[in-house]
């Protein structure tokens, strides 16, 4: 069974792609910088919660975002943040993070 709580939780970013190319992204220095990062490994927290009174669990949404931000790219990095659903799933949000460079 899942349980409730935080957990420590590792990922390892061995791949990326720009399939509609890097110019949106920012061009060449984005390429670069991603490449510096292949194959590391990544550490943050991550947080289940229990939705509504049923026995259903599911990830915290919002938290797991910030949690992976925070960690990719330094804390003070995220304004603001916005859960738009009426019931607390997080389908879809909005972040606003100020840049670090």
């Amino acid at each position: 069974m899942l349980a409730l709580g935080t957990w420590e939780t590792y990922s390892n970013f061995t791949s990326f792609a720009y399939p509609l190319g890097t110019d949106l992204f920012g061009g060449k220095n984005v390429i670069e910088r991603t490449q510096s990062d292949l194959n590391k490994v990544l550490k943050y927290n991550t947080k289940f919660k229990r939705l509504g009174t049923d026995n259903v669990i599911i990830p915290d949404r919002v938290y797991n975002v910030e949690s992976i931000l925070t960690a990719s790219i330094g804390s003070n990095t995220i304004q603001d943040d916005r859960q738009y659903s009426n019931n607390n799933i997080a389908n879809r949000l909005h972040l606003t993070v100020q840049r670090t460079h």
